[in-house]
């Protein structure tokens, strides 16, 4: 089920998003989805970016997660086979 909702934009946006609607042959609302998806997306991975730099910039804590990603590794080279590994 899809809500309607009116949002006022400035003039430029408007001409911006009519602009991508013509070049991608997509609804105006096509494309004001795909990007505040996008824009989420990048915010997302900002925030990971930001908290693995803080993570970092404390010693202690980078140790342990560096630990921690050995252990993974180790699992990952345990000789089992993995979902994908199967033969057909």
């Amino acid at each position: 089920m899809t809500t309607s909702l009116s949002v006022r934009i400035n003039k430029e946006t408007k001409e911006m998003l009519e602009q991508l609607s013509g070049k991608l042959r997509a609804s105006m609302t096509v494309v004001l989805q795909d990007a505040v998806k996008e824009f989420h997306r990048k915010k997302f991975w900002e925030d990971v970016n930001r908290a693995f730099d803080e993570m970092r910039s404390n010693p202690e804590a980078g140790m342990d997660y560096d630990n921690e990603a050995r252990l993974f590794d180790a699992a990952v080279a345990d000789g089992l086979d993995g979902p994908g590994d199967q033969e057909k």
